[in-house]
This record gives structure tokens, sequence and C-alpha cells, in this order.
């Protein structure tokens, strides 16, 4: 069976692609009654869409990394709760990795996660930051030059 696509989807419920796509990422942007019926013709016939193909057609990520140095702190725990609560209200996923509070693990789990194409063998962790040209937020972490 082939799968479908949103453009079908959109043909399927009379709407443009434009608004297929803005129900799925931005569903807070689409009347109610538009919103409803794209979901009821997505699930008549079982569309999933798929984040990671989107996101690479979109060239942007719906995926945030989050690097904690213990999983079993409280305070580690806890924010990393908060940032999954806050996140999923803006639908985002997490990746989450644990770095025993060791660069060097952090490192490997910035390149294995992040950044695939770089070797980082002998470079700090404020220029692994500074060459993703990413948003960063470093919480409890002295990062040295």
């Amino acid at each position: 069976m082939a799968k479908i696509t949103m453009e079908e989807i959109s043909k399927m419920a009379g709407v443009s692609l434009a608004t297929v796509s803005r129900t799925v990422h931005s569903p807070q942007l689409v009347r109610k009654e538009t919103r409803e019926r794209i979901n009821r013709v997505m699930k008549n016939v079982n569309y999933v869409y798929h984040a990671t193909a989107g996101d690479l057609s979109r060239n942007r990520s719906s995926i945030i990394g989050v690097i904690i140095p213990a999983a079993k702190n409280l305070v580690f725990s806890t924010t990393l709760f908060a940032i999954q609560e806050t996140a999923q209200e803006k639908y985002f996923s997490l990746i989450t990795g644990s770095s025993k509070y060791d660069i060097e693990t952090e490192l490997r789990l910035l390149q294995r996660h992040v950044i695939w194409e770089c070797e980082f063998r002998r470079i700090s962790l404020w220029q692994v930051l500074t060459i993703l040209k990413s948003p960063v937020i470093v919480i409890h972490r002295y990062i040295f030059y």
C-alpha cells in the first residue's frame, strides 16, 4: 500500500497543503473545525506524520538534545522533567544522555547525537558548541575556552 502524503490529505480534506502542514506543526494556528476535519481525514486513512522526514524536508529540527551529568541527581532529573514538559507543549521531542560528569563522554554524546561529520578528539567543549551554531543552554557547567 502506498504511503499517503500531506498533499493527498489536503485534497481529501478540501484545504491547502499549507493548512495541513500548519495543522501538524502549529495546530493552535488552525481553526478548530478545520483542524478537526483534517485530523478526521488523517485518522480515516491511517496517516501518521513522520517528524524526522518532515524535519529533513524543512531543514530544521523538532528535537532538542539534552546532556545531563547525572540522571539520578534530583536537581538534574527535575530540570530534565521541566525541559520535557515545556518541549512537549511546543511540539518538540527530546534526546537525552548522561555524561557522568565526564567531559569526554559529553563530547562523544555531542558527536554521536548532534554532529556526525566532525572529529572532536582535541577540541574543547566550548569550541564544539561554537561550531554547532545552534542555540545552547548550559546549566551547572564550567566551560573553559
